[in-house]
């Protein structure tokens, strides 16, 4: 809005303040009553534009022409992943939320002095990544809906992970497998991609940055809806029992649906959280799901690396082994659903001795991550849940 200075049209203004018609209540209806019969200009819908009219038929040509977006309280870039609003895919718009992101924290860095700003290694990361791909992004659709890719998190255990891979093959719902090989340091042996079948597709993911947050980075050739989350220790034997897993992610895909759920507390005597392991044959109370093996939306990847505040993304590189409790947050803040237990027969688990759960502390750190991520979102998002749903065959 654009008004003349005017202390007459303030003056009259302020004598009418408690005497306009109930239906202009606040000051916004003061001032639509007032100027609603003077010389006024009313502008296009170009410099209003809300993001509930993506439901519209006209949204793409005010999207492309828009010059104001405005965001509604529900869903907007700043709160985005604490609101638990339910309709979130209604005023969700990624590239928009990510160019307000970064001007968001191209406004910090200007107002930070040299001594006040981060030694963080990792600070560029989700610049680096996000900046290349948000154009194409916008574009990008996830339209594969019959089927799902597969991301494995790996180090360096080639030969299990060559097992892993192959059993993944067997299944005719995989899509494609995408490998994040996180040793910037050392590429994968040139010989591993020939050693696999060709069919479904396996693609290496290197990284520039040692991070875990990594595990989520966007991928630019990912079409599918789902993508089923996993450890390169972690195979179920029978991908029968996967593939309807993967059914029961169909019947709720805002929710992050796996095998291996998890339970936290909150202790008022000293506003901290507790990380509590629960048995994945248990149906008790649970409100983390691991990603050890999890299916979830392919949106996700694009909202945790590049809509995030930075600051999480930093805790999660000092504290290391909290990122699926960041994505948890993000997803049950987004969406207002809950994570969501399945049961699978077969399941291998190879780390179940040696994986760094079973290390002294592990627990502790992890209690310590929780309240440090929770801090950071400013509430505490996770939702509980009691489900333990068993797959079914079709037609049973």
């Amino acid at each position: 809005m654009v008004l003349k200075p005017s202390i007459d049209t303030f003056n009259e203004l302020s004598s009418l303040i408690g005497k306009t018609p109930l239906q202009y209540g606040g000051e916004q209806g003061l001032l639509n009553w007032y100027f609603r019969e003077k010389r006024t200009t009313i502008l296009s819908a170009r410099y209003n534009t809300v993001l509930r009219q993506k439901g519209y038929a006209v949204w793409p040509l005010l999207r492309r022409n828009a010059k104001i977006f405005h965001f509604v309280p529900q869903t907007a870039p700043w709160n985005f992943y604490k609101q638990s609003h339910m309709d979130w895919e209604f005023n969700y718009e990624p590239i928009i939320f990510y160019y307000w992101h970064q001007l968001y924290q191209q406004a910090l860095q200007e107002l930070s002095s040299e001594e006040g700003r981060t030694s963080w290694k990792n600070g560029q990361r989700s610049l680096d990544i996000c900046g290349s791909q948000a154009a194409s992004y916008s574009a990008r659709k996830f339209t594969i809906s019959n089927k799902f890719s597969v991301l494995i998190g790996t180090y360096e255990r080639v030969s299990l992970l060559r097992k892993i891979i192959l059993n993944y093959q067997r299944s005719r719902l995989v899509h494609k497998i995408y490998v994040t090989w996180h040793n910037p340091t050392q590429k994968p042996p040139s010989d591993f991609l020939r050693s696999l079948r060709r069919s479904p597709p396996v693609e290496i993911l290197p990284q520039r940055y040692d991070s875990l947050n990594n595990r989520f980075n966007p991928i630019p050739s990912l079409e599918t809806k789902a993508v089923l989350v996993c450890d390169d220790d972690v195979r179920v034997a029978n991908v029968t029992e996967l593939e309807h897993a993967f059914e029961a992610w169909k019947q709720r895909p805002s929710s992050l649906v796996g095998v291996f759920p998890r339970y936290h507390q909150f202790h008022p005597a000293n506003s901290s959280y507790t990380y509590e392991l629960r048995s994945p044959s248990t149906p008790r109370a649970y409100s983390i799901m691991l990603t050890k093996l999890m299916f979830m939306s392919s949106e996700y990847l694009f909202a945790y690396t590049c809509l995030l505040p930075a600051s999480v993304h930093q805790a999660v590189d000092e504290r290391m082994n909290c990122e699926d409790i960041a994505l948890n947050l993000m997803v049950s803040g987004m969406t207002g659903v809950p994570p969501t237990a399945v049961m699978l027969k077969g399941l291998d688990d190879f780390g179940t001795v040696t994986g760094i759960s079973w290390k002294g502390g592990h627990l502790d750190a992890r209690s310590q991550c929780l309240t440090e991520l929770i801090r950071l979102f400013g509430k505490d998002t996770l939702l509980y849940n009691r489900e333990l749903l068993v797959p079914q065959k079709k037609g049973k």
